[in-house]
């Protein structure tokens, strides 16, 4: 029995997603195309249990082919089971067996959060750096104060929160699924100095709330 068709809510959201992940591939290596030499070499963490990083991998190695031809750039997949337990230590050997590596790319903030310690810990911290994505606080503080991680791009959650519901009202009303527009951001030092990492409203505003208010009818 073929499935049921998807709800108009439900395919925006599915559509916002795939949208989010091919800018924040975008966002990553132009970012990465600014400072790359044609001799650089990078090497990306994928994680293959998730579509959607299966997607933000084939983008990155993709934009690579356009902005850095001549780089050279190795991927392997590593599990969230495996985070704790094996990736820091993974990490370590791939930059020992390939000294030419000058950025790691996780394709998420989950990873760079053990390939940071383990690269300082390899003695790597001034060669290779870190970019990665989803604007997770520990990650953003390692971009504020420039350590490893240099670069960042990432959603507003609580803004996500909010236009899903606003997808949902849709849907029970009967009206056709629109256009979200929920933004992504890059976070890099200088734009967040003096700023509350852990606080959304500090990093992406506020304004769109009483936008949704007003919309809704009840501000």
């Amino acid at each position: 029995m073929p499935p049921a068709p998807l709800s108009p809510e439900n395919q925006a959201e599915i559509d916002d997603r795939a949208r989010a992940i091919r800018e924040a591939v975008d966002a990553e290596i132009d970012e990465l195309a600014a400072h790359l030499a044609t001799t650089d070499d990078a090497h990306l963490f994928g994680d293959n249990e998730f579509p959607g990083e299966v997607t933000r991998v084939k983008g990155m190695k993709d934009e690579f082919r356009k902005l850095c031809p001549a780089c050279k750039v190795t991927v392997q997949d590593t599990q969230v089971a495996k985070l704790g337990t094996a990736l820091g230590s993974t990490a370590q050997t791939l930059l020992r067996r390939d000294p030419s590596i000058d950025w790691v790319l996780p394709t998420y903030d989950a990873q760079a959060l053990y390939v940071v310690p383990a690269i300082k810990s390899a003695g790597m911290a001034k060669k290779v750096k870190v970019v990665s994505s989803d604007a997770v606080t520990a990650n953003l503080d390692f971009v504020a104060k420039g350590d490893v991680q240099v670069f960042d791009v990432g959603p507003p959650d609580i803004w996500i929160g909010w236009a899903a519901v606003d997808s949902a009202l849709r849907g029970m009303l009967g009206q056709d699924a629109v256009e979200e527009n929920v933004p992504l951001r890059v976070f890099v030092k200088e734009n967040l100095q003096g700023v509350d990492t852990g606080d959304q409203d500090a990093l992406f505003g506020s304004e769109y709330r009483d936008g949704y208010k007003q919309l809704w009818g009840v501000g």
